[in-house]
Parts: C-alpha cells; structure tokens; sequence
C-alpha cells in the first residue's frame, strides 16, 4: 500500500520534470528554454506548495491533503495536457506550474505520511523500502512509459493523460483503504514480567 501513493506521485512528478522537457519541444516545436521556464517556476510553487500543504495536513490530518492532492492530480491530467498542447508559452509554463505545486499537495505531507505508518522499531526500514520501491516502479519507469504510449497513439497525449489519471485514482483508492496512518503504527505490547 505504502509503495502505491509514494509511486503514483512519483508518476506525476517524474512525468513533469523529464518527460515533459522532450515532449515539449519535439511534439510541441517548443525552445528548451520555454521547457526550463516552467520546471523553475514550477519547483518554485512547488517548493511554497510543500510547506503549505505540509502545514495543513499539520491541521486537518494527513490523509484528508493527500487525498485532496490526489483527486487534483486525476482531474488536473487531462486539462495540463489540453494546455501544453496549446503550444502557447505562456500556457505551458502555466500548466507546467499547476502541476507541480498540485503534486505538492501529496509529496508535501508524504514524509510524515510513512512515518506514521510504522513503529519505531521498524520505520526506517519500512519507510524506505516502501519509498525506493514507489520511487523505481511507479516513478522511473514512467517517462518510458509515457514514451511508448505516444508513439502508440501516432503522438497523442490523451493516453499519456489516462496513465496519469489511473496513477492518481491507484494513489486515492490506497489512501482510502489506509486512512489516518497512525493506525497502523501499534507499538507492540510490552512483553509481561
């Protein structure tokens, strides 16, 4: 369960940062530059939306962001992509800048997440096999993926758009079933004397 948020963010995120930089200026005759604009203004609100929503999930709990952040990224994929194929800067940058700072609303809340999820004595080891394992499968695998379903589809988005939707959807379903993660983490009885 754990490798399935942290994964599915990885896929929005991953699919933002290199994917889109090739995407943008082979499909869309994009300048490199235009690409690099909108990863800097969009680590940038990124970086606002990770304090932002770290302090919120601080205030309403940390599943309730997560899942607000993951029911953005399903809504938001199509729509980004509508934008980028615009292939108006300004837009580009635009929809280059919503995705990352909604990506935030996940990956903001994310550490606390997995921590909360284990005991003490099992943490690091949990928290880290989950992460990596969510990181190598459900991140760096997408831009391959990501590539093939355009040139499956002759150089249309929307099944690129679909992927990131299903990622999403898989990334809200596990934060359902989890709950408030605190729940997870019992410490274990002490052993009687």
């Amino acid at each position: 369960m754990l490798a399935s948020p942290i994964g599915d963010r990885h896929t929005f995120i991953f699919i933002l940062t290199t994917f889109l930089l090739t995407y943008g200026t082979e499909e869309l005759g994009a300048t490199r530059d235009l690409m690099l604009l909108g990863s800097l203004c969009g680590s940038a609100a990124q970086i606002a939306g990770i304090l932002l929503f770290s302090h919120l999930s601080d205030r309403l709990g940390r599943t309730r962001v997560m899942l607000g952040g993951g029911i953005f990224l399903a809504v938001y994929a199509f729509p980004m992509f509508w934008l980028l194929n615009t292939a108006n800067p300004a837009l580009i940058v635009l929809a280059m800048t919503f995705g990352y700072a909604g990506s935030a609303a996940v990956f903001g809340p994310m550490a606390a997440f997995c921590a909360e999820l284990f005991t003490t004595n099992v943490r690091y080891t949990g928290v880290s096999l989950g992460y990596q394992g969510g990181s190598v499968l459900g991140g760096g695998l997408s831009p391959l993926l990501a590539t093939s379903l355009l040139t499956l589809s002759g150089g249309a988005s929307w099944p690129i758009a679909a992927y990131l939707v299903v990622g999403a959807l898989i990334t809200v379903t596990c934060l359902i079933i989890t709950g408030d993660p605190t729940r997870w983490a019992r410490e274990p009885e002490p052993a009687p004397a």
